[in-house]
């Protein structure tokens, strides 16, 4: 998490009215947006990906969970949205679209193994195409993300997806 991708998310949650104080919310393994997101919401839990393994359904229950650069760990994406969304109404998802890593390749040495698209927007061989969901994504942004030593035009993208088909 960058703070361009914090800017990005302010402006993305000013534009979006169904989000909103009194949701009971989630967040998975913040860093510098915990503050941002404490801010939003009157009750919001934190989780690490020690908390929940992804791979498999959970009890938890949310109006909403916010998955800031939790995603591209995921090597089964459809699975880990179906388990999110069975724990929540609101999925909100900031994530890579396309960003090299490494010198070697697309991924980072720590787990990363996906980008992501929407139908008209991809930056990347083999991405996990969103549109294709059987949610209904009510919102994007796709932005610029922050120049690294490896890639000169990397490629970020937020999400709102409901239930709502």
């Amino acid at each position: 998490m960058t703070n361009n991708d914090l800017r990005c998310i302010s402006k993305f949650n000013d534009e979006v009215t169904i989000i909103s104080k009194n949701l009971n919310a989630c967040i998975l393994s913040p860093t510098i947006e915990y503050d941002y997101y404490n801010s939003i919401f009157d009750q919001l839990s934190v989780l690490s990906r020690d908390d929940w393994d992804l791979n498999k359904k959970s009890d938890y229950k949310f109006d909403i969970i916010v998955a800031n650069n939790i995603l591209h760990y995921s090597k089964s994406p459809q699975l880990w949205i179906d388990n999110l969304m069975n724990s929540c109404d609101l999925l909100l998802v900031q994530d890579l679209m396309k960003r090299k890593r490494s010198n070697k390749s697309e991924y980072g040495n720590d787990g990363d193994s996906m980008r992501y698209s929407f139908d008209n927007y991809q930056y990347f061989d083999k991405p996990f195409n969103l549109s294709n969901l059987k949610y209904k994504i009510t919102n994007s942004y796709i932005y610029d993300g922050d120049v690294n030593e490896y890639d000169k035009s990397p490629k970020h993208f937020i999400s709102l997806i409901t239930h709502d088909t």
